[in-house]
């Protein structure tokens, strides 16, 4: 049951081959940024512990967070959320 005259919140997990821009085609960092160009998103979720999130520490082969997604949610003032156990909700398909 919903409240009447609310908007609706559309999530979008993008789930990525970490480093697979490094040899894929696909996805090369210009993919990626032409998909949240198209989906347009408000707010931008990283998976990551809590206090290596707080301190910007990144593993060193989530190429996609730290040089991908956090210049590109500066670059277009998107506030930037952290996402815990979000790898539980994804479907292979």
């Amino acid at each position: 049951m919903g409240c009447k005259g609310t908007n609706k919140t559309k999530l979008i997990i993008l789930g990525v081959g970490h480093a697979n821009q490094l040899v894929a085609r696909e996805c090369q960092p210009a993919v990626y940024r032409a998909f949240f160009d198209r989906v347009k998103p408000d707010v931008i979720g990283v998976e990551r512990a809590p206090l290596e999130f707080a301190r910007s520490h990144f593993y060193e082969f989530t190429h996609e967070q730290q040089h991908l997604i956090l210049p590109y949610a500066e670059k277009n003032a998107l506030s930037l959320r952290l996402l815990i156990g979000v790898h539980h909700l994804m479907i292979n398909i």
